[in-house]
Order: C-alpha cells, then sequence, then structure tokens
C-alpha cells in the first residue's frame, strides 16, 4: 500500500527543516486534537495521520528512507511512540508540563477599596488625607513561609512535589495523560507539618495600616484614585494589591456643578434689576462684590473669572457662575401696590416719540410724585 504523503499531511515543502516540521505539527495538532474537536467524526484519523506523519519527518533516519523509497519500513503506530511530539501536545492541551514546579505557586495580593469626603474648599485646593484600613500583609513571625519559627515545609507525598497528579489513560491514540491539581498539598508541591501559629499556615496576617493619600485639585464627585501596591500582600513572590479610594464631595447648598463649572444663584428685587445694584456673594472661599448693571433681566448670568474651581490636576482656577433670579413678592402693602399701579400706567402709556422720556427716568418721576 503507498504511504501517505507526510510533506503534505504536514502542510510543509520538502526542503523543510526540522523547527518549520515541529512548528507545522504543533498547529495542526492544535487544530484537530479529538478533544478539540469533539464534533469532527474525522478529527481521530487525521490526528493519527499528522502524527505518523510527524513521527517519521522528525526522525532523521527515518526521513531519509521516507524520501528514498516512499515509505517507510516500520512506521510508528500511532503518536504514542513519539519521542518530544506527544508530550509537547499534552502540555499544550492540558498543561502537564507547566504545572511541574520546584517551589510553591506566586499568588498576587487582593486589591482593595474605600471612599474619602472631601468639601468644595478642597476641591479648589488640593489636600491630603490619612486614611487607616485593614489589609493582609507578610506574617511577621514566618516571614510568608507558614511555617512554624526553625521548620520548613516538605515535599509533598501524593504528588511528589508536582503540584498535580497525572492520570494516564491507554486509547487508540496511545496513552493520554491527564492532570489534576493535588489535593493534598492544593498545587503547591509543599506541605507545612507544622504551620506557623501566628498566620495559621496562611503566610498572611491582618494589620491596620495608615496610608497617606494625595487628594488633587478639581477632583468630581465619584472620581477613583489608584495607589497601586498599597492592597494585600502577595504570597511567594507574588504582587501586592492595589487601593481605589473613592472621592464623594460634600454637597454645599450655596453652589451646583455642571459640565460647565460652578454656578451659585442670587435672588435681588425687581427695583435692583431695574436700577442696578452692588451685591456681596457668597464664594467657595469667602465673600465678594458683583455689580449687577441696570435693566438686568431675570436668569442672566455673570461670570467671575478664578471663582470656580479647577480640571482635576490643575491649579488654575475656572470661572464661577452667578445666575440672577428677580424675586416677585407676594404681599404688598397699600403703598407699595400704589406705587406700582402708578409705574404700570406708565408703562403701557409709553409710546415712542410721546414722551421723549426712558423707563427709569418716568419710575423716578412717578416716585417723586408721590
Amino acid at each position: 500500500m503507498t504511504a501517505p504523503d507526510y510533506y503534505s499531511v504536514l502542510g510543509v515543502p520538502r526542503d523543510a527543516d526540522a523547527d518549520e516540521i515541529k512548528s507545522a505539527f504543533r498547529r495542526l495538532a492544535r487544530k484537530y486534537h479529538p478533544d478539540i474537536n469533539k464534533e469532527d467524526p474525522d478529527a481521530e484519523e487525521k490526528f493519527k495521520q499528522l502524527g505518523e506523519a510527524y513521527a517519521v519527518l522528525s526522525d532523521s533516519s527515518k526521513r531519509g528512507e521516507y524520501d528514498r523509497y516512499g515509505r517507510v519500513a516500520d512506521v510508528p503506530s500511532g503518536v504514542s511512540d513519539f519521542t518530544g511530539g506527544l508530550s509537547e501536545i499534552f502540555e499544550m492541551f492540558f498543561g502537564v508540563g507547566a504545572a511541574r514546579r520546584t517551589g510553591p505557586r506566586a499568588a498576587d495580593g487582593h486589591d482593595l477599596r474605600m471612599d474619602v469626603t472631601v468639601d468644595l474648599k478642597e476641591v479648589v485646593a488640593g489636600t491630603k488625607r490619612t486614611v487607616e484600613l485593614d489589609r493582609m500583609e507578610t506574617c511577621s513571625d514566618c516571614n510568608g513561609s507558614g511555617c512554624a519559627p526553625g521548620t520548613e515545609p516538605e515535599t509533598c507525598p501524593d504528588c511528589g512535589g508536582a503540584g498535580v497528579i497525572v492520570q494516564v489513560t491507554n486509547t487508540l491514540l496511545g496513552q493520554i495523560r491527564r492532570s489534576a491539581t493535588c489535593a493534598r498539598c492544593g498545587g503547591e508541591g509543599r506541605v507545612n507539618q507544622e504551620p506557623c501559629p501566628r498566620c495559621d499556615g496562611r503566610m498572611l496576617e491582618k494589620r491596620r495600616a495608615r496610608i497617606e493619600v494625595e487628594i488633587p485639585p478639581g477632583v468630581e464627585n465619584g472620581t477613583m484614585l489608584h495607589l497601586p501596591y498599597q492592597g494585600d500582600d502577595g504570597v511567594s513572590g507574588g504582587r501586592p494589591g492595589d487601593l481605589y479610594v473613592g472621592v464623594r464631595v460634600k454637597e454645599d447648598a450655596r453652589f451646583a456643578r455642571d459640565e460647565h463649572g460652578l454656578l451659585t444663584q442670587v435672588e435681588i428685587s425687581f427695583p435692583q434689576a431695574a436700577l442696578g445694584d452692588t451685591l456681596v456673594i457668597d464664594g467657595v472661599e469667602g465673600e465678594f462684590e458683583l455689580i449687577v448693571p441696570p435693566g438686568t433681566q431675570p436668569g442672566q448670568e455673570f461670570r467671575v473669572p478664578s471663582q470656580g474651581v479647577p480640571r482635576i490636576g490643575s491649579r488654575e482656577r475656572g470661572d464661577l457662575r452667578v445666575r440672577v433670579n428677580v424675586k416677585v413678592p407676594k404681599r404688598l402693602s397699600e403703598y407699595d401696590r400704589h406705587l406700582l399701579e402708578q409705574l404700570q400706567r406708565s408703562l403701557n402709556g409709553e409710546r415712542p416719540g410721546r414722551t421723549g422720556k426712558g423707563f427709569l427716568e418716568q419710575f423716578r418721576e412717578t416716585i417723586k410724585e408721590d
């Protein structure tokens, strides 16, 4: 019977070197492995052909024989006779090779989260907070080994230090190795016969920590600050976790913050809006004067430079918007009503070219006449 074209099976040219053959085999074996392609009824046969092709072409003497005669007298029966190929494939799929280790696995520490509250004045200037929190740190007695002082961990008797238990199953494809984490050592490969009494073998202990948090100017409510390596310690060389600090900005009834910056509102009377006035306004850091010009309209806004809040990370303050609301009295005295009625008559009677007087002049004259 004519032997298959092993080069075509692997998809490599006839002058391919050993690395090209190995690379092609790894790629195709991953693609056609029966455990990966359970829905493909031809996967097992394709995988067997790949194994046969690799067994021949990866062996220099068998490849030479195949190149000369187009066949090999002693063709390996399935992939179980590989020298290296089979173990590489199962390491790719089942992690057998990667699971073997001579020491404990490193584990990163957990991230931690907490909140701080600041007021609007602190938002303007930036501030610092010293926060206290409980975190897991390397045990001070065993220095992170998990063993009682004066003792050392021992090789796990169940897995021999590998961290995994390997099961071998005979199949049509040869022997398949599957690995599972060792139940006794939890994959560490070592067991502590005498756990550290302080940390109970966990390698970490809870401690109270004080951490200084720098809060930059311009933070908004909900800003999350990231402090690397300030979370729980890792074990066996693992990276410490991080600390995330959420910032809450305390509400100030005098101000509102929107996408345009800082806003405050002030109420003035109708005469103030009509005649103009100088107001004393509460700012974030103190009072300041605002000149309201004559003829100010309800809802009109005025921008006061450098009285707002900065953008995050900047100390240059933005503007404060002052929105003017004209207050309408709900109750009037007889005198007030009389004045407003005269004003109303004056306004209704005002026509261009008739008096030649402006509104303010007429209003003042009306008050004098009374």
